[in-house]
């Protein structure tokens, strides 16, 4: 059995060393690899932090969506106008 643990990673980094990340994606609510309660602990946990938040749930399991990679390019095309880049 395979697990994949990228999100869980992702995360780690992001909270460990939030200067060298600009962003997570992760998380839906059918995926049956990181059963969504994480998500949304973690969605709770970084609400509580300075954490830059902007949290969707989609209705799929380990894969993606046309509407989550749309939802996905316009939140990464925002974080790259505001950085400069």
């Amino acid at each position: 059995m395979s697990i994949h643990y990228g999100a869980v990673m992702a995360h780690a980094q992001a909270l460990t060393r939030p200067a060298g990340v600009a962003g997570v994606v992760a998380h839906s609510v059918h995926d049956p690899i990181i059963r969504i309660r994480f998500g949304r602990a973690t969605r709770d946990l970084l609400k509580e932090s300075a954490a830059d938040l902007t949290y969707h749930e989609y209705p799929i399991a380990h894969q993606i969506s046309p509407r989550s990679l749309a939802d996905v390019a316009q939140w990464l095309s925002g974080r790259i106008d505001s950085a400069g880049v």
